[in-house]
This record gives C-alpha cells, sequence and structure tokens, in this order.
C-alpha cells in the first residue's frame, strides 16, 4: 500500500529585516543606485529610454519585511518603471512599494516569483503589474528578465508578456490596490490570492511555457496568444517550485493548502504551471475578493476555488473566468455590480455553485454539469432572501453535452433572459425560472441533439415572458411541467424539432387577462402528448394550442 505524507502548508510571510535577502540590492546592470535611510529603501537612476517616458531598473534581490519601503523615484516625463530581478531568488514583498514624481506605472519582472505578505501595501499612482515572464516586449523590442537590457531603445508601452520557460508563482497573502483608473495585473506560471485585490481592472493570468500574453492599458483586457514564436537565448531562471517558495517564505494561515508527495494541493487537487487558485486564509476568511470595475481571471489549465469562493465586486464592467481544464470550487463563484456582469468559462464546469447579484452571467465550455446558478437574488447563510431591483441575463453555452442538475433562477422586478443551448445534448434535471413582480424574462433551450426537461421550466410575472424549446436534429422529451404564468398576460411555449416530440407531463399558458400561444411542431417525428396542454386565463380555455399538421402525432388526453 502506498504511503501519501500530506503536510499542510503556512501562509505568513517570515522574512528577517536582518538578513541579507531581506535588502534590495542593484545588480549595476542598468545604472541602478540605492540610497537607503534606514528601513526606506530610495531608487534612482537606472536607464532612461531614448524617448524619455521609460524607466529601467534591474535588481539582484528585491525584498520587504512589513517595516520596509521601496520608493521609485522618477520625474514628470515617466510613464512607466520597469524593475527587473536577476539573482534567482523570488521575491518576498511585505512592505511599501511607491512611485514619486510621475504618475508612471510600474511594472515588476522576476521569474524565480513573487510573494506579496499580509502587509504589502501599494502606493502606485498608475497601473502595477507583477510577472514572472521571461520578457516584456515593446514595439521595438524586448525588455529580457537576464541578460543585456536595451532599455534606450524601447519606447512606447509593454504590449505583451512572454513565458518562454516554466515560470515562477505569484501568491497573495495582502491587501494590493491601485486606484480605479488603473490596472492591477497577476501574470504568472501559477497564481494563487489569499487576500484582495483592487483596481479600476483586475488580470490575473497563469501562464504555461512557450505562450505569450498580450495586455492592453486601462479598461482592456488579457488575450492569450496559442504560442510563442520567439524562445529568449539569453539564459533562464529556474522557477523556484511552488511547495519551496511557499514553505520557504510562508508559515500558518491557509488550512486548505497542503503538499502531497512534494505537490501543493487546494483540498484534494493538485495546483501547478498553468492554474489559478483562490484560497480561504485562517479562521474561514474568504480568500478571493477582487474589487474592481472588471476583471479577468484567465488560467490556461484549472481554476480552483476555496470553500468560502470568489467575491467579483464590481460598480459597472465585466468579470471574465477563463479555463481550460477545470473550474471547480466547494464554495461559489460571486459576482456582484451594480448594473450587470458577466461570468465567462471556457473549460468544463462542474459542480459549482455560481451567483451574480443583479448581472449578467454566461458561461461557456465544453461539456457543463452545473448545480446551481442563480441571477437577480441569492440566499445569504441564514436563508434570507435578497432581492435587487434588475435582474440579469442568464446565458450557459456548451459546446457538447449541457446538463443541470439544481436551480437556476432569474428573480426580481424585472428578470433577465435565460438562455441555455449546447452542441451536443442538453438535459434539465431540475428547476429553471425567470420570475419577476413586473415582466419576466424569456426562457429558450436549444440543442443540436435531445432536449430532455425532467424539472420544471418556468416563467412567471405580471407580464409573463416565453419558453421556447428546439432541437435542431433531434427529438424532445418533457418530463417535467412547463408553464408561462402570467397574472395578466401569459407569454408563448413553442416545442420545435426535427425528430419526435414526447409531451409526459403538463404544457400550459395561463394569464389573468389572456392566455399565450402553445405551438408543438415536429418536421419528420411523431408527437406523443400524454397530458395536458392548454392555454387558458380566467375568461376561459383555449387562445390557441396547436400542433403541427405535417407531423405525425397522437394525443392522448
Amino acid at each position: 500500500m502506498r504511503t501519501i505524507l500530506s503536510v499542510s502548508i503556512a501562509i505568513t510571510l517570515t522574512i528577517s529585516a536582518g538578513s541579507v535577502n531581506s535588502q534590495i540590492i542593484p545588480d549595476n546592470s542598468l545604472g541602478t543606485t540605492i540610497d537607503r535611510i534606514e528601513n526606506t529603501f530610495e531608487i534612482q537612476g537606472g536607464e532612461l529610454s531614448d524617448s524619455g517616458t521609460n524607466l529601467f531598473h534591474s535588481f539582484e534581490s528585491f525584498n520587504l519585511t512589513a517595516d520596509q519601503a521601496a520608493i521609485f523615484s522618477t520625474t514628470s516625463d515617466i510613464q512607466n518603471v520597469l524593475g527587473r530581478v536577476t539573482g534567482g531568488d523570488p521575491s518576498l514583498i511585505d512592505g511599501q512599494i511607491s512611485v514619486t514624481g510621475s504618475d508612471a506605472n510600474l511594472f515588476l519582472l522576476n521569474p524565480a516569483g513573487i510573494v506579496f505578505g499580509e502587509n504589502v501595501w501599494l502606493d502606485v499612482p498608475g497601473s502595477f503589474t507583477a510577472t514572472t515572464a521571461s520578457g516584456i516586449q515593446f514595439e521595438d523590442g524586448w525588455f529580457e528578465a537576464l541578460g543585456r537590457a536595451n532599455g534606450a531603445e524601447l519606447a512606447g508601452d509593454p504590449v505583451a508578456f512572454e513565458f518562454a520557460t516554466t515560470a515562477g508563482a505569484i501568491v497573495n497573502l495582502g491587501q494590493l490596490s491601485v486606484n480605479e483608473t488603473a490596472n492591477l495585473n497577476l501574470l504568472g506560471g501559477t497564481v494563487i490570492n489569499q487576500g484582495q485585490l483592487q483596481g479600476g481592472v483586475v488580470n490575473i493570468a497563469a501562464i504555461e511555457p512557450r505562450h505569450t500574453i498580450q495586455l492592453g492599458l486601462v479598461d482592456q483586457v488579457l488575450r492569450l496568444e496559442v504560442a510563442s514564436d520567439r524562445i529568449t537565448s539569453v539564459g533562464e531562471i529556474t522557477a523556484i517550485a511552488l511547495p519551496e517558495l511557499l514553505t520557504g517564505s510562508l508559515a500558518a494561515g491557509a488550512t486548505e493548502l497542503t503538499t502531497v508527495n512534494g505537490v501543493v494541493q487546494l483540498r484534494t487537487t493538485p495546483i501547478g504551471v498553468g492554474d489559478v487558485a483562490f484560497v480561504d486564509g485562517s479562521n474561514g476568511v474568504p480568500g478571493g475578493e477582487i474589487v474592481t470595475e472588471a476583471a479577468t481571471v484567465s488560467a490556461m489549465d484549472d481554476l480552483l476555488v476555496g470553500t468560502s469562493g470568489i467575491l467579483f465586486n464590481t460598480t459597472g464592467g465585466s468579470v471574465t473566468l477563463a479555463a481550460d481544464a477545470d473550474l471547480s470550487g466547494a464554495g461559489s463563484l460571486f459576482a456582484q455590480r451594480s448594473d450587470g456582469s458577466e461570468l465567462l468559462s471556457d473549460t468544463d464546469l462542474e459542480g459549482s455553485g455560481i451567483s451574480t447579484r443583479g448581472g449578467n452571467l454566461q458561461v461557456s465550455g465544453h461539456t457543463l454539469g452545473i448545480d446551481v446558478i442563480s441571477s437577480g437574488s441569492y440566499e445569504t447563510d441564514a436563508g434570507e432572501r435578497v432581492r435587487v431591483a434588475n435582474g440579469g441575463d442568464i446565458t450557459i453555452a456548451a459546446r457538447d453535452n449541457l446538463t443541470i442538475g439544481g436551480l437556476i433562477t432569474n428573480a426580481s422586478e424585472q428578470a433577465g433572459n435565460i438562455t441555455l443551448s449546447s452542441g451536443d445534448r442538453l438535459r434539465i434535471g431540475a428547476a429553471i425560472q425567470a420570475a419577476a413582480d413586473d415582466n419576466a424574462g424569456n426562457v429558450t433551450l436549444t440543442a443540436v441533439g435531445d432536449v430532455v426537461v425532467e424539472g420544471l421550466v418556468n416563467a412567471q410575472a405580471a407580464d409573463a415572458g416565453d419558453i421556447t424549446i428546439r432541437s435542431e436534429t433531434g427529438a424532445i422529451q418533457i418530463g417535467g411541467f412547463i408553464q408561462t404564468f402570467g397574472v395578466d398576460q401569459a407569454g408563448d411555449v413553442a416545442l420545435t424539432a426535427v425528430r419526435d416530440i414526447t409531451v409526459g407531463d403538463s404544457v400550459d399558458s395561463y394569464g389573468g387577462q389572456t392566455g399565450g400561444d402553445v405551438t408543438i411542431e415536429s418536421a419528420t417525428g411523431n408527437i406523443a402528448i400524454t397530458s395536458y396542454v392548454s392555454s387558458y386565463s380566467d375568461r376561459g380555455y383555449c387562445r390557441r394550442c396547436g400542433v403541427n399538421r405535417r407531423a405525425r402525432y397522437h394525443c392522448g388526453w
């Protein structure tokens, strides 16, 4: 029998103020100088681009304890400050990082890894980027992680980050914050967040080797290129292995992280290159709050969520989650904003609760199996229902099969639309409900293959929305209750398929004033109805119920 060694990983920064590694030391390649006054490191010199807008620094080590500060001194013309760390050790930053003299953006590059402690504080007027890339691209060349850095030739803004080899991890334990007009970017081989991230746009990306990620300016999000045609040839810094990075620089706090046979895990799921993990802190403190106008979280492999989940607290933009492998978590993924937000996943999604508070929800992927999705309302821990002014749309698209095993609800004063589509088979195993006090949204279920409905599908409001169920090449099987219910006006119900349609439970459209149309149509198959199909109101039955006469059908009621 194989023995599995499991060791809890501690998450508290342990850099001593007296150690050499706790200091900021230049490597003399770019003329960087350090003026140290007690616990303050004033960073001066460096190499200026010919354009006069970019300032480049190079360090042998870059570390800060909780009582230390690093100040990048600039002049008013500087737009971007870039600092690389070439010594081969990760940067352990538990103090203050500032930029003075300008509104410049700050880029910190260390391929070995970067850890931000609980006491980290950013005082950066522009955007802040921490990356473990092997190089940063400009229009006229590259700022390499190692070797000669021809900063004088590099004008304009950075446009891309290359990950030529396995990159180090980025771990955040504290609060990283920039102002609401700036970007906060964490771009590494692996990214673990146990703290709070705040900025106008927050971008998180975990990148595998031989890939390049492109990054725009404020209000623009990441774009991942499939592969990099360029391989850095100036040398390589070996990324510190994740277990060594965590145990060597961190201690007690993240109870969900363990090492098993030398592999770091979030609960039972390994964390590696290409993964983004949101980890709970000690005492049940959530490890994934992002306060932002818009956010992008991109994992080339897995996106992992701790027990308390992720809270996206946004005010206007979109929230994008993208992973090429699994999006999973014991907790929920929350996207909260005032006028709508999006949750996107180009992945296989299974068993996660997903919630948006009043915003739009969009999930896309390969094969999806979803337990609970809600938009427009959500349950508190005490079970109290919280209502919002306007519910957003829910859109779920699977390139293969889509299985809904739990409640999908979109409830508020004005409910949005619910749209589910599948490139193969669509199965509804529980309730789908668009409910509102005033106007309900429409419910649309579409599949290339068969559609199987075993639960309730309901659009309910003062004026109810329409329910449309369509199979492009397959059959429709209704084993659950299909109803559009309006206090005043009912919506229409339409079932359309190429092959057989079987209705084994009630399909009806009720309106206090007027019922809607109920239409069942098969292009080539049989129609079998063994329960009620009706349209009615308080004034009487049947505005119109139709079974397309081109199809062969059997009515059993």
